[in-house]
């Protein structure tokens, strides 16, 4: 399974974890960024609180958001995927 980098344990809460989780799952069976919408049906939340997940995941330097692009989430290098 895909996880994220150890150092990411003290740094972000379950939720973001799983998020995150499955951003890596995602792209990595896909060989593309999931939508805000199909991490929503993925994951079960709702758009608005997978959309305030994101945003935390980009401020904490784990993802970077492109505004206004449909599958704008790039991974930046702190995660590991195995």
């Amino acid at each position: 399974m895909l996880t994220v980098h150890e150092e990411a344990t003290n740094i972000l809460t379950e939720c973001e974890k799983e998020v995150l989780d499955c951003i890596v799952s995602f792209f990595k069976n896909n060989g593309y960024s999931p939508s805000i919408r199909e991490l929503s049906e993925l994951l079960f939340f709702n758009v608005n609180t997978i959309h305030a997940h994101v945003e935390r995941l980009s401020k904490k330097g784990f993802i970077k958001r492109i505004p206004r692009i449909s599958r704008g989430i790039v991974l930046i290098n702190k995660i590991e995927m195995q």
